[in-house]
């Protein structure tokens, strides 16, 4: 069976690039932190992994996994999380690591580091 990640995105062409570049993976989408919320609450056991931008509307990717990781349902707030982000600040990364973040990949992605964090972040989610 396939692993399922979560792309949570704002920018559509984003999502898609994302998603394309892992097509071996059963890929479900969210355009902001709340949609990603309901679909994690829906089938919490089905998501792998989570990839997150850091930098969205309403919700950051920061006050996601924030929300995440005090969700009460144990299969929901110890999904691998990594923020995919354009934002290079070190105490924005210390404080997202402290709050529980599996990894952190820079845009733009070197495909074969993102595609290698990708793999070992999966690796530590075998269910």
């Amino acid at each position: 069976m396939k692993k399922k990640i979560l792309i949570v995105e704002d920018m559509q062409a984003v999502r898609n690039v994302v998603a394309n570049a892992l097509n071996e993976y059963e890929i479900v989408t969210a355009s902001y932190g709340l949609e990603a919320l309901k679909i994690l609450d829906e089938s919490p056991s089905s998501i792998d992994l989570i990839l997150s931008d850091y930098n969205m509307p309403n919700m950051s990717g920061m006050k996601l996994l924030t929300k995440i990781r005090e969700h009460t349902n144990a299969d929901i707030a110890n999904i691998p999380f990594i923020m995919l982000t354009t934002e290079s600040d070190i105490k924005k990364k210390k404080k997202a690591k402290d709050a529980g973040l599996t990894d952190w990949i820079e845009k733009p992605y070197d495909y074969k580091v993102f595609k290698g964090k990708i793999r070992h972040a999966l690796s530590k989610s075998e269910k």
